[in-house]
């Protein structure tokens, strides 16, 4: 049986830090190529990000969206509302 584990969630932004755009399913807070750090829509990560890591950045989900997840249903039951899953990163 598998170890229960963290979820890793935080709020959204309320717009992409590059393009002001609304953020849809996906957000990336991560470091861009010219060194500083922003939350990024997924467009604006693959034109600016650096990578998905440690030092580089981290993807998070809604909840709900479609995509696999490592989280269990009981692990994401305790996201806190209006948060959002770190999935990659």
């Amino acid at each position: 049986m598998r170890e229960t584990q963290t979820v890793v969630s935080k709020p959204p932004p309320p717009c992409c830090n590059i393009c002001q755009g609304k953020i849809g399913t996906v957000f990336v807070d991560g470091r861009m190529s010219q060194g500083s750090w922003a939350d990024m829509c997924w467009n604006c990560f693959r034109q600016h990000g650096v990578g998905l890591g440690t030092g580089q950045g981290q993807k998070y989900r809604k909840p709900g969206a479609p995509e696999r997840t490592r989280w269990s249903d009981q692990e994401l039951h305790a996201v806190p509302t209006g948060h959002w899953v770190k999935v990659a990163g």
